[in-house]
């Protein structure tokens, strides 16, 4: 029966990966990179201000360490679905702009599979790319470049936790990172008018991060937490393999 919910969310969330690559920032910064990161959160790490390491409750998922995945005991299966708004204002000696984007953030789903083993499966925005630049600067006999970039990367995750003695629990999450990102450039002015140049780069890669939490149980049913997480740090340059369709360029 756990497996067949396990397929069935998997399924669910594969349908729905699209919602994801929809922008949700506006930031002329996510030219850089793979664009502006975006932190693998449950709604409860949000409202620590980003933070879980050490943290275990037992009624909400913390996404950030997966041997917390654990601690959650007056349920059986949980379900959290979360959606981002961001307002920027950008501003120059000359000109300001105000950016509002808003969409679907994460999808979580948390079993328990038997009493020492529970686990997550979810996605959730890995970067946003999502630009719209016009430069006067010259290049040449060129006075205006437009610079226009869309798209993403979301994650895809399944993590496991076990208890292994009342104070000890670790676990491990897999990510599967899925996305394109498209960026033009095109010249709007001068003896180059009509000129474009397209980068469109399309990403398939996988990771994994371990977490182990230990409680000290105190009196009167306190307890202090240490946690740790570890990965390989995976940089952003490096999503990018030899195996995904390489960079496009073209001029017209």
């Amino acid at each position: 029966m756990r497996r067949i919910i396990v397929v069935s969310i998997v399924a669910a969330l594969l349908s729905s990966s699209n919602q994801l690559y929809a922008q949700i920032s506006a930031s002329p910064y996510s030219v850089y990179g793979i664009g502006i990161l975006k932190e693998r959160t449950s709604s409860m790490n949000r409202a620590m201000g980003g933070s879980g390491f050490a943290v275990r409750d037992a009624i909400n998922l913390n996404n950030l360490n997966p041997a917390a995945y654990s601690s959650i005991q007056l349920a059986t299966q949980l379900t959290e679905a979360g959606i981002y708004a961001e307002s920027d204002r950008y501003r120059s000696t000359t000109q300001s702009s105000t950016l509002t984007t808003a969409n679907l953030n994460n999808l979580n789903f948390w079993l328990r599979f038997t009493k020492r083993w529970a686990g997550s499966v979810g996605m959730s925005p890995l970067s946003s790319v999502n630009y719209h630049i016009t430069s006067g600067h010259a290049i040449g006999d060129n006075s205006a470049s437009e610079y226009i970039g869309s798209g993403g990367v979301t994650q895809f995750y399944f993590g496991n936790a076990f208890q292994i003695t009342k104070n000890l629990s670790i676990g491990a999450t897999a990510s599967f990172f899925h996305g394109a990102i498209d960026r033009k450039e095109t010249i709007t002015s001068g003896l180059a008018f009509g000129t474009e140049v397209s980068n469109n780069i399309y990403i398939n890669r996988g990771n994994i991060d371990y977490g182990l939490q230990y409680q000290f149980f105190l009196k009167k049913e306190r307890s202090i937490t240490i946690g740790a997480v570890y990965n390989n740090k995976l940089r952003p340059q490096h999503i990018a393999t030899n195996n995904d369709l390489p960079a496009k360029r073209h001029a017209q």
